[in-house]
């Protein structure tokens, strides 16, 4: 999911191992040279050996937080099915009107033992606890630079399109949908709560080689990542699992039914 690369120089210090190529990409090749540079990675050569992977696009095939106006990739989409494209919105919604009623159609005609909803940003509503400032900083990047309580670049900032897309998972009372997320580089289980009670499942994949809260901070693993994630789960009781570190990709395996 979302964030596959990145397509600044993520080693401007010039302290880990050099990017290929060492500028931002620009040119098609540049992008190539870049893929071709994290196939030599043991963990995704693996990754891609052992299991079909669907390409997604990501503001980072153009630019950083690049909208749809000149992100080349909305305009070039393959889908099994008919799908509307993304318009202008000014209701603060992340779908638009027919995309959404697209999406809602096919959740209720499934009749898959499980709805698997490939997902850019998080779903799941989050609070940002108050922290410490490096440590509020550290989450902030981590968040796409949101240092407030709700980070608005995910679907905290389109509230009202997630409400009717849990209002129409809710009545259908299966246990069956799940939502695979990127976006922020970190592991996250979470519950998709509507009026108090879980309708939908998220998890959220961690980064192959974007800084995580230890990069961030300058500090070893497993240390001052465990004072934030307590305080996410303190506030966020719907969050199950936080873990700021790690990096590799993630896999998910759903049991033959929703029941186990």
């Amino acid at each position: 999911m979302g964030d596959y690369l990145d397509e600044g120089n993520p080693n401007p210090a010039g302290d880990l191992r050099p990017s290929v190529p060492s500028h931002e990409l620009i040119t098609l090749s540049d992008y190539r040279r870049r893929h071709a540079m994290y196939k030599t990675d043991e963990h995704p050569r693996r990754l891609h050996a052992r299991h079909p992977v669907v390409a997604t696009w990501d503001d980072h095939e153009a630019a950083d937080n690049a909208s749809p106006s000149h992100d080349p990739g909305t305009e070039v989409r393959s889908y099994r099915t008919r799908q509307p494209g993304p318009v202008a919105d000014p209701a603060g919604t992340i779908l638009g009107a027919d995309q959404r009623q697209w999406f809602l159609d096919g959740l209720a005609r499934g009749t898959a033992s499980w709805n698997v909803v490939g997902n850019s940003v998080m779903v799941t509503p989050i609070k940002v606890p108050a922290l410490p400032t490096r440590e509020k900083l550290a989450l902030a990047d981590l968040l796409d630079g949101q240092p407030t309580t709700a980070n608005t670049d995910q679907w905290d900032g389109c509230t009202a399109d997630r409400r009717r897309v849990l209002d129409a998972i809710a009545p259908q009372g299966r246990g069956n949908t799940v939502f695979l997320t990127g976006d922020v580089p970190s592991s996250w289980a979470n519950d998709g709560p509507r009026d108090g009670t879980s309708v939908a499942v998220e998890f959220v994949c961690p980064s192959v080689p974007s800084d995580n809260i230890d990069e961030q901070l300058g500090v070893p693993p497993r240390t001052g990542s465990l004072e934030v994630e307590a305080a996410i789960r303190a506030l966020n009781p719907h969050v199950r699992f936080v873990e700021l570190d790690s990096h590799a990709p993630a896999s998910s395996k759903c049991p033959r039914t929703p029941s186990g």
